[in-house]
């Protein structure tokens, strides 16, 4: 396991690296949001097929946003189900060794 400091560097790492990406994922949405705001009401024409690119672009980078967040969270969810099946105290192995091999095998298929 790491030292006291190895893992206060991984949690401020992992707090900006969470914070930039909700500024980006924020960015997207707000950018939608005013290009639709700053065009209703105008008639379509052919410039704003530029826009249309730029709207359809900003909400696939959001909803990349939206799937690497739900991404590390199912994997420190399974990294915390590991940590508990490897330390004995997770209620469907316990103790026992085929179990903690067994679940350990499974989890480490589903993170990667």
């Amino acid at each position: 396991m790491g030292s006291e400091n190895e893992l206060e560097v991984y949690r401020q790492f992992n707090n900006s690296q969470e914070k930039y990406d909700y500024f980006l994922m924020t960015f997207a949405a707000a950018a939608i949001a005013f290009a639709v705001h700053q065009t209703s009401g105008m008639t379509l024409n052919r410039f704003m097929v530029i826009l249309g690119i730029a709207v359809i672009l900003w909400a696939i980078s959001f909803l990349a946003g939206c799937r690497r967040r739900q991404y590390i969270g199912s994997n420190m969810f399974a990294n915390m189900d590991l940590l508990r099946v490897q330390g004995g105290s997770h209620p469907l192995t316990g103790l026992h060794p085929e179990k903690i091999k067994i679940a350990c095998d499974e989890i480490y298929k589903n993170i990667t």
